[in-house]
């Protein structure tokens, strides 16, 4: 394991460089503000430093893991989580962005078994209308409405 870490991150690290290198040439700043180039350097700085924390890390680790340890240890939660999220594309026009978060939440926190099913109900229900209010109202984001047609 200590080894794949290693490799990953030093090749992560040259892919960094490349965005930080390609968002130089948009240029960062310009004279009215951040240009087009600021989000991909800042991204492409943030991976940089995280993939060189994890290659230093590995480096310098005295303990050498099993191949066991880069599986995930509940192949069943992954797949039901990976479900959701399919779920959650595919029917995002269908049902609305809503009902749809409200769904899937609702289904995440019953997997995760965190907290009692009306505690979870009322989470996913609050997470789904903050998250439209957030988006919809405050920042102007068009977002599909799709069988939940009163908000407007």
């Amino acid at each position: 394991m200590r080894e794949i870490n290693i490799y990953t991150s030093f090749f992560i690290m040259i892919i960094a460089l490349a965005i930080c290198i390609g968002s130089l040439k948009l240029s960062i700043y310009t004279p009215r503000g951040p240009g087009p180039g600021f989000m991909s350097f800042g991204t492409g700085g943030i991976l940089f430093l995280l993939s060189f924390h994890l290659f230093l890390k590995s480096l310098f680790s005295r303990t050498e893991g099993g191949a066991k340890d880069a599986y995930p240890k509940n192949i069943k939660t992954t797949s039901l989580i990976l479900s959701a999220l399919m779920f959650y594309a595919l029917f995002l026009e269908k049902l609305g962005f809503i009902l749809d978060s409200f769904l899937v939440f609702s289904f995440l926190f019953a997997i995760s078994r965190t907290m009692k099913w009306y505690a979870s109900i009322a989470c996913s229900l609050s997470l789904a209308l903050g998250s439209y209010v957030l988006f919809s109202v405050f920042l102007g984001i068009g977002l599909p409405r799709g069988m939940l047609n009163f908000f407007r």
